[in-house]
């Protein structure tokens, strides 16, 4: 007889690991194996305090759970990574200004909804290169890039579930609201997918980790890590239908539509 802890279960699922796998909010502190006492026992603790216990079918190995949760974990916990920033010292010579991981980063749509890790702007072209550089202020989230500027950031898309492909458009809408941008958003009963937009601006995008779908007007096409797409000005979702998490940056940059697009 084993036992798991998980922040929400699932209503209806006998099966506690297809339970705890459905649970894609839980917040999970650590995982502890006891062997000795109990061999096909999982303990998961949460942050959060809330917890459900159900019996472990001794059809399912140890090994497998312990695989699949250890996913899950990972699949659930930020990575962090590192923001180095050059400029040049009182002698002109090339320094380290700071290094440290990006300050602004937020999670859109609560739990299940992309992270977003604000990197660093630019607000006119040519930038300006300052020998202390220093990043402009901005009021939360903003989707594009400044008038005339360029904007880099990472964003974590999680696997994609039933609550964004039952969006309508005025969730659509209030979700990229929450991104600076309501105008950006496109959905209609006719899009491909709820979370359609289009932004004027050119986006280099590269897959760090995990695979996505890029979903277009007319077609699609799954990319992977090293894939680069070159996004221009095209109305587009990005859709992650496979089972882990999918980092991947983004460089944008602020542009007009010609008379023939726009």
């Amino acid at each position: 007889m084993g036992r798991y802890y998980a922040n929400r279960p699932q209503k209806g699922l006998q099966d506690p690991l297809n339970c705890f796998l459905a649970c894609y909010s839980c917040d999970l502190a650590r995982l502890v194996s006891d062997w000795p006492k109990l061999p096909l026992a999982i303990v998961v603790h949460t942050s959060m305090g809330n917890r459900c216990t159900l019996p472990l079918p001794g059809r399912i190995r140890f090994q497998k759970i312990k695989a699949q949760l250890k996913d899950r974990i990972m699949m659930q916990q930020q990575k962090t990574f590192r923001r180095i920033v050059t400029g040049h010292d009182a002698n002109g010579k090339a320094v380290i200004i700071s290094d440290a991981p990006p300050v602004h980063t937020q999670l859109v749509g609560g739990p299940g909804g992309p992270t977003f890790f604000e990197v660093w702007h630019t607000v006119e072209t040519p930038a300006l290169i300052q020998a202390r550089p220093y990043e402009p202020d901005e009021k939360g989230l903003v989707l594009p890039p400044p008038k005339n500027g360029t904007r880099i950031r990472a964003i974590e898309f999680p696997p994609e579930g039933e609550e964004i492909r039952k969006l309508t458009s005025t969730d659509a809408a209030a979700k990229f609201k929450s991104m600076g941008d309501e105008k950006a958003s496109t959905s209609d009963e006719a899009a491909p997918h709820p979370l359609m937009h289009r932004t004027r601006t050119v986006d280099y995008g590269i897959v760090l980790e995990g695979e996505i779908t890029l979903v277009l007007d007319l077609g699609e096409t799954t990319i992977q890590v090293g894939d680069v797409v070159i996004q221009n000005g095209t109305n587009h979702a990005w859709a992650n239908r496979s089972d882990r998490i999918c980092r991947m940056v983004f460089i944008l940059i602020d542009g007009e539509f010609t008379n023939e697009i726009a």
